[in-house]
């Protein structure tokens, strides 16, 4: 008999294979890298956010989410804006693109997860 730790432990395995095989097929404008997914959704809670800001949040090095918001403003996912507190540090803004980019992966994502998860 399986301890509920390693029966939710399997079932998170699943879940999780579930959403990597999703994102690889793509939504309509193709896949979304699961970090700009995560920086994506945390933009869209919490508003335009600094390096440093997101360097705390997800506990990462500010080279990697130097590259990796880069790579998201050449997908005009994200764009640079200057502090709208006034702040010297400049912040990322999700785009329109991005959200919308955002909005379609997640609803392929829930639609999904509910095919798994019925029953």
């Amino acid at each position: 008999m399986q301890k509920p730790v390693e029966a939710l432990e399997y079932e998170t395995m699943l879940l999780t294979r579930h959403s990597h095989l999703n994102n690889l097929r793509g939504g309509p404008e193709g896949q979304l890298d699961r970090s700009a997914y995560i920086l994506l959704s945390r933009l869209e809670l919490d508003g335009p956010l600094s390096i440093g800001q997101l360097s705390e949040a997800f506990g990462l090095d500010t080279s990697t989410l130097n590259r990796q918001t880069s790579a998201m403003m050449k997908a005009d996912l994200v764009q640079r804006i200057p502090d709208p507190e006034g702040g010297i540090a400049r912040k990322f803004r999700i785009t329109e693109h991005g959200s919308k980019r955002l909005r379609a992966v997640r609803e392929m994502n829930t639609l999904g997860l509910a095919k798994v998860v019925d029953g």
